[in-house]
């Protein structure tokens, strides 16, 4: 047998151990945080929340957006300071935003730090809350597996907008510095659950929140990547006219594929011309399978920093598209740019939201967590994992820094 043939067959049982045991179902956070727009003023509540679910600080990943030229850097300092002080690894990317090159900030953040592809990656943007009963993610995770499917390797969420009690675009109240006594959890800050998108723009409201790391989501998670359909995904596109398999207008030249565990993994998957006999259990894992079940998902998007996010997503992704104008004819960067148009034209006059229109209610069960405190460090949960320090005894390894197994960790 070769080295190569047996290094796969090593890695393949190694998986197969690993698949059906707790010690592979890490959980990992990724999150894009728009500096410019008062994210920074959402982050700490963002990161007490899930560290309240379980999930460690050095399980956080962060990439903060910036513009420079458009904006000034405080949001982005704010950011940047935050991320220190709660020493969790983030990410700067400074330049005009574009869903395309946040795939590809993600997919290369993912790549260099979550290398076991049994662990989990839950995907939020820093005004998403994810509620998973209570309970921390990996436990909520696992019992939900075990109800639908024990291999199974995504989960979706729904979308629950909360707005300010009058309906207004309020100022996200920070908890940091002198004034955290006096800052209120952010599902008090906006207490109202409401349906905005539905009701203003029939945006979609659902969305991909979890999945195990040997897999990836489209841009906006509307669904899984197939692994049959990666390689044209993330390749390069010829021009137009000839189709696409995601909607772009640049970097029709940017191939992605190799830093995608579909590359990284490919000898693993079940593509659509494998052979249909039974593969071993621990392989299910390979399989796209989704999880019965929906996970309610908390969008804190009605805030006083929308209105300038809207009107430059409007700007860059209308192409040559005026609402109302020539709507049928025009050529758009992005089809959903009617979303950022007709938000802009609803709320730009400063009246508030119509909160009888939208359905807002006030739950008479609220999410209890204090999202201004940070808590325990909670670092004893990965604990078990018992991963060997560096020789001078004071510094992590790589190994375990990069989410590699633990029989990999060696000093």
């Amino acid at each position: 047998m070769s080295r190569a043939c047996s290094g796969r067959s090593a890695l393949a049982l190694l998986l197969l151990a690993l698949s059906g045991s707790s010690m592979a179902s890490r959980v990992w956070v990724y999150t894009l945080v728009n500096t410019d727009y008062d994210g920074a003023k959402l982050l700490p509540h963002f990161l007490n929340y899930y560290h309240a679910h379980g999930v460690t600080w050095r399980r956080f990943l962060v990439l903060l957006h910036h513009t420079p030229g458009a904006y000034s850097r405080r949001g982005l300092e704010d950011a940047m300071g935050i991320c220190a002080g709660y020493a969790v690894e983030c990410r700067v990317w400074e330049g005009r935003y574009s869903s395309e090159e946040h795939m590809a900030q993600q997919l290369d953040m993912l790549q260099e730090y979550v290398a076991d592809p049994t662990d989990w990656v839950v995907a939020a943007d820093v005004d998403e809350f994810q509620w998973w009963g209570g309970k921390f993610i990996k436990d909520a995770i696992a019992e939900i597996s075990q109800r639908s499917d024990p291999w199974a390797t995504y989960l979706r969420g729904r979308l629950v907008d909360r707005v300010a009690a009058d309906g207004s675009l309020a100022a996200v109240a920070q908890p940091m510095g002198d004034s955290q006594a006096g800052v209120l959890p952010i599902f008090q800050q906006f207490p109202l659950e409401c349906s905005v998108a539905n009701k203003l723009y029939k945006g979609w409201d659902t969305k991909i929140v979890a999945y195990r790391a040997h897999f990836r989501v489209s841009r906006s998670a509307q669904h899984l990547i197939q692994a049959d359909d990666a390689a044209a995904y993330y390749g390069p596109c010829d021009p137009p006219p000839a189709p696409c398999p995601r909607p772009r207008g640049f970097n029709l030249e940017a191939d992605y594929f190799n830093i995608t565990p579909y590359h990284r993994f490919k000898e693993f998957y079940r593509y659509k011309d494998s052979p249909q006999e039974k593969r071993p259990p621990g392989l299910g894992l390979w399989d796209a399978l989704e999880a019965k079940g929906v996970i309610p998902v908390y969008h804190f998007k009605w805030h006083a920093g929308l209105l300038a996010n809207m009107k430059d997503r409007l700007e860059w992704y209308s192409g040559n598209c005026k609402l109302g104008v020539n709507e049928d004819s025009c050529t758009p960067r992005l089809s959903h740019w009617r979303e950022s148009a007709l938000t802009v034209a609803a709320l730009q006059g400063g009246q508030p939201l119509d909160l009888g229109g939208m359905d807002c209610v006030r739950p008479k069960n609220d999410i209890d967590i204090n999202t201004t405190f940070a808590g325990a460090a909670w670092e004893w949960m990965e604990d078990w994992l018992d991963v060997k320090e560096g020789q001078s005894g004071g510094q992590m390894p790589k190994q375990y820094r990069m989410g590699q197994f633990k029989q990999d960790a060696t000093a």
